[in-house]
C-alpha cells in the first residue's frame, strides 16, 4: 500500500513538472510615447539629480513592475517614434530601413514585407499575436498594415498620434479594428483607456480559448504624446504641479499606470504573469516643450543627445534576477533577446534569425547580472536630413553635425522651460516668451493641430543654435523645389572631422559625464577619428535610400495620413521623389507666422504704450506752462 503511494505521488510530481514544464512563454511588450528618464518615478529614482529638480510623476504599478524587473540605465534608442518602432520590430537600424524620422505628411515609407518583424518570428513559432494601439511603421500600401504584418488581431492607430478623445489627426479619424476604420467614434472615451480594455479583452479571450498556447501582445501606448490630455481623475491626482503642461503630461502618465495594472492584473487573474516575458520601454526621450523632462541628460526628442537617445526601460522574465543593468543595449536587441528566450523554452519550435539584422542577444547579461555587455557600441542616430549622426563605443560618445537643440532642460515651475547654460538676461526673456507663445498656441489651436507647431519651436531652437555654431544645414525643413533629393542614399552624407566647428564635432565621456557638458574632442583625437572612422564604415556597410519621411505629395489623397493609398506595384522611392513638400516645412512656415503675429501684437502694445507715455509727458508739460504763465 505505502508503495502504490510512493508511486502516485511520483507520477503526481512527474506530471506536474511535465505541466510547469510545457507552460507556454508569453511575451508582452509595451511601448510608452514620448518618456524622458524623469517620467517614471523608479527611473527618476535612478537618475537623481536634485541640482535640477524634483520629478512629480506618480507611477505606482510601473514602479512596482520596475522593482520585479532588470531596470536598463545605459539602454538606447532612436531620436524620434517611427526610427525606434522600426528598430524595435525588425531589429534593425532606422538608418539601414531608410526611416530616420518620424512619419508625417502623406506617410509615404514603411518597412517592406522582405523583411521579417517580431511578430511573424513569434507567429512561426506558433504564437497568436496581437497588435493594441500606435503602428507608426508606414501604411501607404496595404502590405504594410499590422494585420499583413504577423499579428492575428489589430485595434489601434496607423499614424504618429491624435486627439486622444476624438481619435482625429490631419482632419481625418485614425482608428482601426483589423482591416476596417472604425467612424463610430465615443468621444468621451480616452485612448489610453480604450488601449488597456482592449488589451485586457485580448488576455481574458487568449486564457479562455487557447490557454495550452503561448501569446505576444503588443501595446503602443499613445501617452504621453501631444497633445496633452487626460480625464479629470487623473489631473486631479496632479494637481499640485505647478506648470500646465508639466501637470497634464504627469496626468497621462497615471492614466497610462492605470492602464497598465490593469493588464497585469488580467495576466496575473488568468495564471500566465508567472510565464511573461513583460518590456517596458519608451520610444525615445522626452520632449521638454511639451511637458517630458530628462535632466540630468541634456538634449530633447529628435535629437542626438543623451536626452533624446536615452530612455528608460526594463524586462521581466521567468528566472531572472531583479535589479540594474548599466551595460550597454539598444532597442534593436530586443526581438533576439525574445526569441534567444523563447527558443530556450521550446527548442522543437526554433527556426534562425533573419539574416541582416543589428540587434544583439542579452540574454546572457541580463539573465546573469554582472556580466558584461555583449554589445560594444550602438549607433543611437545616423539622419542625413538633418545631417547629424552619434555613435556610442564603451564610455564615450561622438556626435558629428548638427546636434540640434543641446539644452539641458530643468524640472519647470510655473514657466516651463529652465534652459541650463543659456545666460541672464537672455534666459528670462527666452522663458518668458516662450510661455507666452505656448498660451498663444493652446488658446487659438486645438488638439491635435497644436503639437507639431511646439516640435518645430524645438527644431527652430535648435537651427538658432546651429546657425551660431556654424553646423550644417537641416535639409529636413526644406522644400523639393530647393534641390534637396527627397530619396537620397545613406552615404550620401558623409560626416568629416571638421575640428573647426566646436558644435560639429563633439566627444564625450557619458559614463562620468551624462549631462554632455566637458566636449572631449580637442583632448583626445585619435579617440575621434577611431570612432569616426568605425561610424564611416558601418555608414557604408548599411548604405540604402532614406526617406523624407513627412513627405507631401499633391497626387495623394486627403485622408492618405489615415489609410493605405499607393498601389502595390509603386515604387516608394519614385512616389517620395515626386513630393512636393515637407510636412515640417509647412509647420515651419505656420510657426513663423505665429511669431511673426505675435511680434507685431508686441510692437504694437509698445508703441501705444510709448505714444501713451508721451502723451502724457506732453499734457504734463503744458500744465506746467500753463502754472508757470499763472505765477507770473
Amino acid at each position: 500500500m505505502m508503495c502504490c503511494r510512493a508511486a502516485l505521488l511520483v507520477l503526481a510530481l512527474a506530471a506536474a513538472a511535465v505541466a510547469a514544464a510545457a507552460a507556454p512563454l508569453h511575451v508582452v511588450v509595451v511601448v510608452l510615447d514620448d518618456l524622458g528618464v524623469q517620467d517614471l518615478h523608479y527611473s527618476a529614482q535612478l537618475f537623481d539629480a536634485p541640482q535640477y529638480g524634483k520629478s512629480p510623476i506618480v507611477s505606482p504599478a510601473i514602479d512596482g513592475l520596475a522593482r520585479e524587473s532588470v531596470k536598463l540605465t545605459s539602454y538606447y534608442t532612436h531620436p524620434t517614434c517611427t526610427p525606434s518602432r522600426v528598430a524595435l520590430l525588425t531589429s534593425r537600424y532606422s538608418h539601414s530601413m531608410g526611416m530616420t524620422f518620424a512619419t508625417a505628411g502623406d506617410d509615404v515609407p514603411g518597412v517592406p514585407n522582405t523583411v521579417p518583424l517580431m511578430s511573424e518570428q513569434l507567429k512561426q513559432r506558433g504564437y497568436h499575436t496581437h497588435m493594441v494601439g500606435k503602428w507608426h511603421i508606414g501604411h501607404s500600401k496595404e502590405s504594410m498594415m499590422p494585420y499583413n504584418r504577423g499579428f492575428d488581431s489589430f485595434f489601434g492607430l496607423l499614424g504618429w498620434g491624435f486627439d486622444h478623445y476624438k481619435k482625429e489627426r490631419d482632419g481625418c479619424v485614425d482608428l482601426w479594428r483589423g482591416n476596417q476604420r472604425i467612424t463610430d467614434i465615443n468621444e468621451t472615451d480616452h485612448a489610453t483607456n480604450m488601449f488597456s480594455r482592449e488589451a485586457v479583452s485580448i488576455i481574458d479571450s487568449h486564457a479562455k480559448a487557447h490557454k495550452e498556447d503561448p501569446m505576444f501582445m503588443y501595446i503602443g501606448y499613445t501617452a504621453a504624446h501631444d497633445p496633452l490630455e487626460a480625464d479629470p481623475e487623473f489631473v486631479e491626482i496632479c494637481k499640485d504641479v505647478p506648470n500646465r503642461s508639466r501637470r497634464m503630461f504627469c496626468a497621462m502618465i497615471a492614466q497610462v499606470d492605470a492602464g497598465i495594472k490593469q493588464v497585469v492584473d488580467a495576466l496575473k487573474r488568468n495564471e500566465m504573469w508567472e510565464d511573461t516575458i513583460f518590456i517596458l520601454t519608451s520610444d525615445n526621450g522626452g520632449m521638454g516643450l511639451v511637458g517630458g523632462f530628462n535632466y540630468p541628460l541634456r538634449g530633447v526628442k529628435s535629437m542626438s543627445f543623451e536626452g533624446g537617445v536615452r530612455a528608460p526601460a526594463f524586462v521581466k522574465a521567468p528566472g531572472w534576477t531583479a535589479g540594474v543593468f548599466d551595460g550597454l543595449m539598444h532597442i534593436v536587441d530586443w526581438m533576439p533577446t525574445v526569441l534567444s528566450l523563447v527558443d530556450a523554452h521550446e527548442p522543437e519550435r526554433k527556426i534562425p534569425l533573419p539574416a541582416g539584422i543589428d540587434g544583439v542577444d542579452m540574454t546572457p547579461a541580463l539573465a546573469k547580472l554582472g556580466e558584461p555587455s555583449p554589445r560594444e557600441s550602438v549607433v543611437p542616430n545616423y539622419d542625413v536630413f538633418q545631417t547629424s549622426a552619434a555613435i556610442r563605443r564603451g564610455c564615450y560618445k561622438l556626435i558629428l553635425g548638427r546636434s540640434g537643440n543641446g539644452f539641458l532642460f530643468t524640472e519647470p515651475d510655473k514657466q516651463l522651460l529652465h534652459p541650463e547654460g543659456m545666460k541672464e538676461p537672455l534666459k528670462t526673456v527666452a522663458r518668458h516668451l516662450s510661455t507666452l507663445l505656448f498660451d498663444f498656441i493652446a488658446y487659438y489651436i486645438p488638439p491635435p493641430h497644436d503639437q507639431f507647431i511646439k516640435y518645430a519651436m524645438c527644431i527652430q531652437m535648435g537651427s538658432v543654435q546651429d546657425y551660431l555654431t556654424g553646423a550644417d544645414m537641416n535639409h529636413m525643413v526644406t522644400q523639393a523645389e530647393e534641390g534637396v533629393d527627397f530619396a537620397p542614399d545613406l552615404t550620401s552624407w558623409m560626416p568629416v572631422l571638421n575640428w573647426e566647428k566646436p558644435n560639429y564635432l563633439q566627444l564625450y565621456d557619458v559614463c562620468h559625464d551624462v549631462s554632455e557638458a566637458h566636449n572631449l574632442a580637442k583632448e583626445q583625437p585619435e579617440l575621434v577619428k577611431s570612432l569616426h572612422a568605425e561610424l564611416i564604415e558601418h555608414a557604408r556597410s548599411h548604405d540604402t535610400t532614406q526617406y523624407a519621411c513627412d513627405a507631401m505629395c499633391s497626387a495623394a489623397p486627403e485622408d492618405a495620413a489615415c489609410r493605405p493609398w499607393l498601389e502595390e506595384g509603386d515604387d516608394i522611392k519614385d512616389v517620395v521623389r515626386q513630393c512636393e513638400t515637407r510636412y515640417f516645412y509647412y509647420q515651419q512656415k505656420l510657426l513663423r507666422q505665429i511669431e511673426t503675429g505675435i511680434a507685431i501684437a508686441l510692437a504694437a502694445v509698445l508703441l501705444l504704450l510709448v505714444c501713451c507715455c508721451c502723451r502724457c509727458c506732453c499734457c504734463k508739460g503744458k500744465k506746467a506752462v500753463k502754472k508757470a504763465a499763472k505765477q507770473d
